[in-house]
């Protein structure tokens, strides 16, 4: 009995490797998204810990607390586009490990399907051998010496 060989089996490897790079790209974005959420939610937090703050009774203090409250907006915005721009990120990892999973499992399937026919072939080599087996085994009992 032959023993299987997938003549492609380089490139499945090489394709299983791709999807985990794809996997470890897309966890590490995703720790990225995470950190740039939190990001926000801090932003969030000073702006309004910057807005509910109590009101100054001079003008130059009052234009102080304003200028402290825009620049908490400009913080607070640039962490939405942080956060927008990650989920794109993340997005874009996302399907190419979509991609990479696609390939690894069509090169599986073919790999299945060549497997399948290696022991389909076996199986019937096998049995032909038996036959012939059986049938001299037949002939030498019935006295012919075939």
């Amino acid at each position: 009995m032959r023993r299987f060989h997938f003549r492609l089996e380089g490139v499945r490897s090489l394709r299983a490797h791709a999807e985990t790079a794809a996997q470890t790209a897309l966890a590490r974005e995703l720790a990225l998204g995470a950190a740039c959420e939190a990001e926000l939610e801090r932003a969030d937090a000073a702006l309004r810990s910057a807005q509910i703050a109590e009101t100054p009774s001079s003008g130059e203090a009052l234009a102080a607390r304003q200028a402290f409250v825009e620049r908490r907006e400009r913080e607070r915005e640039s962490a939405g586009i942080a956060v927008r721009v990650q989920q794109e990120v993340v997005s874009a990892r996302s399907d190419d490990l979509l991609s990479a999973t696609v390939e690894r499992v069509a090169l599986d399937k073919l790999r299945e399907r060549h497997e399948t026919r290696h022991r389909l072939s076996n199986a019937r080599a096998e049995d032909a051998t038996l036959g012939e087996l059986a049938l001299s085994r037949r002939l030498r009992q019935q006295g012919d010496p075939a």
